[in-house]
């Protein structure tokens, strides 16, 4: 289970109100654009990706699990071997008019089940239904889905779950709508490195009727067929919310000094 990581420089950015840094990458299932080398021999060794991060956008990682394991170890919520059960990280950009999307996992996407990749849809939210502040609130679903087999933006109808770890859910899109594939890109990149397989993406902010900052208000989840192991990206606080938190912080710090 991953959460959002934030470096403490893009903290400090997004409490003066800055955004991310916005410049296009390329889809083709590589994220040395990212800052990420994933054909590096030290790429293959346990937590790899947690050490190496990207040089720009926001990261979730958790990299537990390696090529040459042959044991089984808990990825969370199940366990994984050989790395294929382990999702090990997400990366999330954008610029004035798309999102960007990396997820890395050691789930191959030759693997099926089902008739079904077992490489998961990827599910996108913008507050309908992850917010848990909405009246629609549920937190297995989703508004959006990107179908990983024809690479096309749905809206949710319905959803399927893991086969086996039910608070991983989704896994694919059940049924859906159709809502555009005008300016989408998608990639999955079906040769490994180190172990490694990536799919990236590019969806227009249009598209997900998302206006101003979209890393305050996207959801992003992944999972695999069996639901071991999942990836999520929850949205930024606000620089307003960070601002009030920095100043509650300095607060308490100043009643601590007069205190001592």
């Amino acid at each position: 289970m991953k959460r959002i990581i934030i470096t403490g420089m893009i903290l400090w950015m997004a409490m003066l109100g800055y955004v991310s840094v916005s410049f296009a990458y390329t889809v083709d299932g590589y994220v040395n654009d990212w800052g990420v080398d994933l054909s590096s021999s030290a790429a293959s060794a346990l937590g790899y990706l947690d050490a190496h991060t990207p040089s720009s956008g926001y990261y979730v990682t958790e990299d537990n699990d390696w090529q040459g394991n042959s044991n089984w170890v808990c990825v969370g919520p199940g366990f994984s071997r050989y790395n294929l059960w382990d999702a090990e990280a997400l990366y999330f950009d954008y610029t004035a008019t798309d999102m960007y999307i990396a997820i890395i996992t050691g789930t191959p996407p030759s693997d099926y089940y089902q008739n079904h990749p077992s490489q998961g849809d990827i599910f996108i939210d913008t507050g309908k239904y992850q917010d848990p502040d909405s009246p629609d609130y549920n937190s297995s679903m989703y508004e959006y889905a990107l179908n990983i087999l024809d690479g096309k933006l749905y809206s949710v109808n319905s959803v399927i779950g893991p086969t086996q770890y039910s608070s991983s859910a989704p896994w694919i899109l059940d049924s859906g709508t159709l809502i555009t594939t005008s300016g989408l890109e998608f990639y999955s990149n079906s040769v490994g490195q180190n172990s490694h397989y990536v799919m990236e993406m590019k969806i227009p902010l249009s598209a997900l009727g998302l206006s101003g900052d979209p890393a305050y208000n996207t959801w992003i989840h992944w999972t695999m067929h069996c639901g071991n192991d999942e990836v999520e990206f929850s949205p930024v606080p606000e620089p307003a919310s960070l601002m009030l938190l920095g100043f509650g912080l300095m607060g308490l710090g100043l009643i601590r000094r007069r205190r001592i």
